[in-house]
């Protein structure tokens, strides 16, 4: 099973960074970091649920760790941030932190 799934993530890998490449030279856009993420974006290969979530995560890290604020004023900072409720904060933090 495991050579199967890696087999499976290096064709993927192979068509991706293939595709990618043609949309740059098509479009005359730079090949980098931040037009790949776009890429992958665009074509549905990132889901905007894993994006929030890891957004949310590392900005309530970053945020906590650099304030003097509670958790709970941590919160709601980033909930009114990103126009989230802060239950919908509280659930990826604590989604994110098992």
């Amino acid at each position: 099973m495991q050579i199967y799934r890696k087999q499976l993530v290096d064709i993927f890998t192979k068509v991706v960074l293939k595709n990618y490449s043609e949309h740059c030279l098509r479009h005359g856009i730079p090949e980098n970091n931040h037009t790949f993420l776009n890429f992958l974006f665009t074509k549905n290969l990132l889901r905007e649920v894993a994006v929030r979530h890891f957004t949310i995560s590392t900005e309530f890290k970053k945020t906590y760790d650099k304030s003097k604020s509670t958790k709970t004023q941590t919160v709601r900072l980033l909930a009114d941030k990103y126009n989230m409720t802060e239950r919908a904060v509280w659930n990826i933090i604590k989604t994110r932190s098992k």
